[in-house]
């Protein structure tokens, strides 16, 4: 599939979900056509009844993609905030996980799971605590914060901001 699609301008492919993409209506058309293409002569099948053509909002891979950028997918972020609080090491690090794939939505993440990852290291034993609980609360409540992520834009002044502290 990755070798197929890398022939396809505007296309992105995760497991067995393609999605085609553009500036405007005439470049994804282009992209659409050239990925149909490549498709007939590669023997790659779409299902017709999984297919949908020029949609205004995509849900792929736990985000949502439209014209004004990528949000998490609310079913995502429901799942999270309805989470109890872990009982044991498997669940908090289960918990780290989904955060992490999150992560770009949230600012100085490993400032805000330090604890909780600090309950993760070889030798430390299970004693989950208030601290450990606050901090738990506040990454679940920045998850579910209304957040979205822009399409970078290369007229706009830019800053590059990345997640390193003492704590990650």
């Amino acid at each position: 599939m990755d070798q197929i699609l890398s022939k396809c301008p505007g296309t992105l492919g995760i497991t067995d979900d393609v999605v085609v993409y553009g500036k405007d209506e005439d470049e994804h058309d282009r992209n659409l056509r050239q990925l149909m293409e490549v498709a007939k002569k590669m023997g790659l099948v779409f299902n017709d009844d999984k297919c949908y053509i020029k949609r205004k909002q995509v849900k792929l891979f736990g985000m949502i993609y439209d014209a004004d950028g990528v949000h998490p997918d609310p079913e995502k972020t429901t799942e999270i905030k309805n989470l109890p609080s872990p009982k044991n090491l498997t669940e908090l690090q289960q918990f780290l996980g989904m955060v992490q794939y999150m992560s770009s939505f949230i600012p100085r993440l490993a400032d805000h799971t330090a604890a909780l990852r600090a309950l993760t290291k070889k030798d430390v034993q299970w004693d989950w605590n208030s601290s450990h609980q606050k901090a738990f609360q506040k990454v679940k409540d920045m998850i579910c914060e209304d957040t979205a992520l822009t399409y970078f834009d290369i007229t706009k002044p830019a800053a590059i901001q990345v997640d390193a502290s003492q704590q990650g």
